[in-house]
Protein backbone atom coordinates (compact mmCIF):
# COMPACT_ATOMS: atom_id res chain seq x y z
CA UNK A 1 0.00 0.00 0.00
CA UNK A 2 1.78 2.88 -1.14
CA UNK A 3 0.23 6.91 -1.65
CA UNK A 4 -2.76 7.95 -0.15
CA UNK A 5 -5.34 9.31 -1.97
CA UNK A 6 -8.18 12.04 -0.54
CA UNK A 7 -11.87 10.70 -2.23
CA UNK A 8 -14.85 11.22 -0.46
CA UNK A 9 -17.32 7.96 -1.24
CA UNK A 10 -21.00 8.88 -0.08
CA UNK A 11 -22.35 5.33 -0.06
CA UNK A 12 -26.36 4.54 -0.04
CA UNK A 13 -28.11 3.47 3.23
CA UNK A 14 -28.22 0.37 3.79
CA UNK A 15 -32.08 -1.28 3.93
CA UNK A 16 -31.17 -4.24 6.80
CA UNK A 17 -35.14 -5.34 5.31
CA UNK A 18 -34.15 -4.99 1.61
CA UNK A 19 -32.54 -8.19 -0.84
CA UNK A 20 -30.39 -10.98 -0.45
CA UNK A 21 -26.89 -9.33 -1.02
CA UNK A 22 -25.42 -12.80 -2.41
CA UNK A 23 -27.41 -11.63 -5.77
CA UNK A 24 -25.71 -8.33 -6.53
CA UNK A 25 -24.14 -7.85 -9.74
CA UNK A 26 -20.57 -7.34 -10.03
CA UNK A 27 -19.87 -4.59 -12.33
CA UNK A 28 -17.84 -6.64 -15.07
CA UNK A 29 -15.23 -3.72 -15.72
CA UNK A 30 -13.57 -5.29 -12.91
CA UNK A 31 -12.66 -8.35 -15.29
CA UNK A 32 -10.99 -6.27 -17.79
CA UNK A 33 -7.20 -7.65 -18.03
CA UNK A 34 -5.57 -3.83 -18.19
CA UNK A 35 -6.17 -2.82 -14.28
CA UNK A 36 -3.24 -2.71 -12.34
CA UNK A 37 -3.94 -0.67 -9.58
CA UNK A 38 -7.06 -0.08 -7.38
CA UNK A 39 -8.14 3.22 -5.09
CA UNK A 40 -9.39 1.69 -2.28
CA UNK A 41 -11.96 4.33 -0.74
CA UNK A 42 -14.22 4.08 2.78
CA UNK A 43 -17.95 2.75 2.16
CA UNK A 44 -19.65 3.88 5.66
CA UNK A 45 -22.80 3.45 6.79
CA UNK A 46 -24.44 4.59 10.59
CA UNK A 47 -27.01 1.33 10.65
CA UNK A 48 -24.01 -0.85 10.10
CA UNK A 49 -21.93 1.32 12.25
CA UNK A 50 -24.27 0.22 14.97
CA UNK A 51 -25.27 -2.95 14.56
CA UNK A 52 -22.53 -4.55 12.08
CA UNK A 53 -18.95 -6.02 12.99
CA UNK A 54 -15.41 -4.61 11.80
CA UNK A 55 -14.01 -6.85 9.11
CA UNK A 56 -11.54 -7.58 11.91
CA UNK A 57 -13.45 -9.00 14.24
CA UNK A 58 -14.31 -12.73 15.34
CA UNK A 59 -17.77 -12.39 14.47
CA UNK A 60 -16.47 -11.82 10.72
CA UNK A 61 -13.72 -14.47 11.03
CA UNK A 62 -16.09 -17.26 12.25
CA UNK A 63 -18.97 -16.55 11.04
CA UNK A 64 -18.41 -14.99 6.91
CA UNK A 65 -15.26 -17.04 6.35
CA UNK A 66 -17.98 -19.68 5.49
CA UNK A 67 -19.39 -17.44 3.30
CA UNK A 68 -17.30 -15.30 1.47
CA UNK A 69 -14.41 -17.82 1.81
CA UNK A 70 -10.99 -17.29 3.38
CA UNK A 71 -9.40 -15.45 0.58
CA UNK A 72 -11.67 -12.72 0.32
CA UNK A 73 -11.98 -12.71 4.14
CA UNK A 74 -8.03 -11.69 3.91
CA UNK A 75 -8.81 -8.99 1.35
CA UNK A 76 -11.31 -7.92 3.26
CA UNK A 77 -8.96 -7.76 6.71
CA UNK A 78 -5.96 -5.81 4.58
CA UNK A 79 -8.02 -3.14 3.04
CA UNK A 80 -10.14 -2.52 6.43
CA UNK A 81 -6.45 -2.32 8.40
CA UNK A 82 -5.02 0.61 5.22
CA UNK A 83 -8.24 2.29 5.37
CA UNK A 84 -7.52 2.56 9.34
CA UNK A 85 -4.00 3.81 8.34
CA UNK A 86 -5.22 6.01 5.92
CA UNK A 87 -8.52 7.00 6.40
CA UNK A 88 -9.47 9.77 3.12
CA UNK A 89 -7.93 6.27 0.77
CA UNK A 90 -4.90 4.42 -0.82
CA UNK A 91 -3.67 2.39 -3.79
CA UNK A 92 -2.89 -0.91 -4.24
CA UNK A 93 -0.80 -2.81 -6.84
CA UNK A 94 -3.51 -5.55 -7.61
CA UNK A 95 0.18 -8.32 -8.31
CA UNK A 96 1.42 -6.97 -5.81
CA UNK A 97 -1.82 -6.91 -3.21
CA UNK A 98 -2.39 -11.04 -4.93
CA UNK A 99 1.60 -12.27 -4.22
CA UNK A 100 0.63 -10.96 -0.47
CA UNK A 101 -2.24 -12.86 -0.11
CA UNK A 102 -1.07 -16.37 -1.48
CA UNK A 103 -3.00 -15.68 -4.60
CA UNK A 104 -0.72 -15.96 -7.22
CA UNK A 105 1.09 -13.27 -9.81
CA UNK A 106 -1.95 -12.47 -12.58
CA UNK A 107 -4.38 -9.72 -12.79
CA UNK A 108 -6.12 -11.11 -15.60
CA UNK A 109 -9.64 -11.64 -16.44
CA UNK A 110 -9.51 -14.80 -14.59
CA UNK A 111 -6.61 -14.58 -12.27
CA UNK A 112 -7.51 -15.23 -8.24
CA UNK A 113 -6.92 -11.53 -7.35
CA UNK A 114 -9.57 -10.51 -9.70
CA UNK A 115 -12.23 -13.22 -8.66
CA UNK A 116 -11.60 -12.03 -4.91
CA UNK A 117 -12.27 -8.83 -5.43
CA UNK A 118 -15.50 -10.06 -7.44
CA UNK A 119 -16.46 -12.04 -4.79
CA UNK A 120 -16.35 -9.02 -2.33
CA UNK A 121 -18.64 -7.23 -4.45
CA UNK A 122 -20.94 -10.52 -4.59
CA UNK A 123 -21.42 -10.48 -1.08
CA UNK A 124 -22.37 -6.63 -0.89
CA UNK A 125 -18.87 -6.03 1.56
CA UNK A 126 -17.36 -3.85 -1.52
CA UNK A 127 -18.45 -2.15 -4.16
CA UNK A 128 -16.49 -1.00 -7.55
CA UNK A 129 -16.97 2.56 -8.42
CA UNK A 130 -16.05 3.20 -12.41
CA UNK A 131 -13.34 1.31 -13.29
CA UNK A 132 -10.56 1.80 -10.99
CA UNK A 133 -12.19 2.91 -7.40
CA UNK A 134 -13.09 0.08 -4.78
CA UNK A 135 -15.43 1.19 -2.24
CA UNK A 136 -15.05 -1.43 1.12
CA UNK A 137 -17.47 -1.28 3.62
CA UNK A 138 -15.90 -0.02 7.45
CA UNK A 139 -18.40 -2.39 8.82
CA UNK A 140 -20.06 -5.65 7.51
CA UNK A 141 -23.55 -6.62 8.16
CA UNK A 142 -24.74 -9.36 10.09
CA UNK A 143 -25.73 -12.32 8.13
CA UNK A 144 -29.08 -13.10 6.98
CA UNK A 145 -31.17 -16.26 7.45
CA UNK A 146 -30.37 -17.34 3.49
CA UNK A 147 -26.09 -17.17 4.64
CA UNK A 148 -26.73 -18.98 7.79
CA UNK A 149 -28.15 -22.00 5.79
CA UNK A 150 -25.11 -22.70 3.56
CA UNK A 151 -23.03 -22.61 7.39
CA UNK A 152 -22.32 -26.03 9.44
CA UNK A 153 -25.33 -26.96 11.53
CA UNK A 154 -22.50 -26.40 14.38
CA UNK A 155 -21.77 -22.75 13.14
CA UNK A 156 -25.25 -21.85 12.83
CA UNK A 157 -25.69 -22.66 16.46
CA UNK A 158 -22.82 -21.15 17.31
CA UNK A 159 -23.97 -17.95 15.50
CA UNK A 160 -27.26 -18.44 17.41
CA UNK A 161 -25.24 -18.70 20.90
CA UNK A 162 -23.11 -15.31 19.60
CA UNK A 163 -26.19 -13.10 18.68
CA UNK A 164 -28.80 -14.62 21.37
CA UNK A 165 -26.78 -14.29 24.86
CA UNK A 166 -28.19 -11.24 27.04
CA UNK A 167 -26.05 -9.17 29.89
CA UNK A 168 -26.94 -7.43 32.61
CA UNK A 169 -26.20 -3.87 33.35
CA UNK A 170 -23.55 -5.30 35.63
CA UNK A 171 -21.64 -7.74 32.85
CA UNK A 172 -21.67 -4.24 30.67
CA UNK A 173 -20.48 -2.60 33.18
CA UNK A 174 -17.53 -4.56 34.29
CA UNK A 175 -16.84 -5.34 30.41
CA UNK A 176 -16.70 -1.93 29.50
CA UNK A 177 -14.65 -0.73 32.26
CA UNK A 178 -12.08 -3.60 31.37
CA UNK A 179 -12.12 -2.97 27.74
CA UNK A 180 -11.25 0.88 28.38
CA UNK A 181 -8.29 -0.09 30.60
CA UNK A 182 -6.58 -2.46 27.91
CA UNK A 183 -7.14 0.33 24.88
CA UNK A 184 -5.73 2.57 27.61
CA UNK A 185 -2.90 0.44 28.23
CA UNK A 186 -1.69 0.55 23.86
CA UNK A 187 -3.73 -2.95 23.38
CA UNK A 188 -5.30 -3.03 20.01
CA UNK A 189 -8.79 -4.12 19.92
CA UNK A 190 -8.36 -7.41 18.26
CA UNK A 191 -6.28 -8.36 21.36
CA UNK A 192 -8.67 -7.16 23.88
CA UNK A 193 -11.47 -8.95 22.30
CA UNK A 194 -9.47 -12.12 23.46
CA UNK A 195 -8.90 -10.91 26.62
CA UNK A 196 -12.59 -9.97 27.69
CA UNK A 197 -14.02 -13.89 25.92
CA UNK A 198 -11.25 -15.74 27.70
CA UNK A 199 -12.49 -13.69 30.95
CA UNK A 200 -15.78 -15.38 30.02
CA UNK A 201 -17.71 -12.61 28.18
CA UNK A 202 -19.80 -13.61 25.47
CA UNK A 203 -18.58 -12.26 22.24
CA UNK A 204 -21.46 -10.22 21.25
CA UNK A 205 -20.76 -8.11 24.28
CA UNK A 206 -17.32 -8.18 24.22
CA UNK A 207 -17.76 -6.73 20.63
CA UNK A 208 -19.99 -4.09 21.58
CA UNK A 209 -17.89 -3.14 24.71
CA UNK A 210 -14.92 -2.55 22.47
CA UNK A 211 -16.45 -0.58 19.88
CA UNK A 212 -18.07 1.80 23.29
CA UNK A 213 -14.77 1.93 25.24
CA UNK A 214 -12.77 3.29 21.62
CA UNK A 215 -15.59 6.01 21.93
CA UNK A 216 -14.99 6.87 25.39
CA UNK A 217 -11.21 6.65 24.61
CA UNK A 218 -11.37 8.96 22.01
CA UNK A 219 -13.76 11.60 23.62
CA UNK A 220 -11.28 11.87 26.77
CA UNK A 221 -8.49 12.67 24.60
CA UNK A 222 -10.43 14.81 22.62
CA UNK A 223 -11.09 13.40 19.64
CA UNK A 224 -14.56 13.05 18.07
CA UNK A 225 -16.26 9.11 18.05
CA UNK A 226 -15.76 7.08 15.46
CA UNK A 227 -17.47 6.29 12.71
CA UNK A 228 -17.14 3.00 13.40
Amino acid sequence: MTSPVTHDMTAPAVDPTGPDPTVRTVPTDMTEPARTHLEVVSWTDPFLAQHGYDPRSAYVERFWLGVLGPSAVWLLRRLARGLEEHPDGFRINLADTARALGLGEGTGRNSMVVRTVDRTCQFGVAQLHGRDRLAVRSHVAPLNARQLKRLPVAVQRAHDQWVGGSADAEQRRRALTIAIGLLERGQDPWSVEHHLTGYGFAQQLSYESIRDAMDLCRRRHGQPPSAA
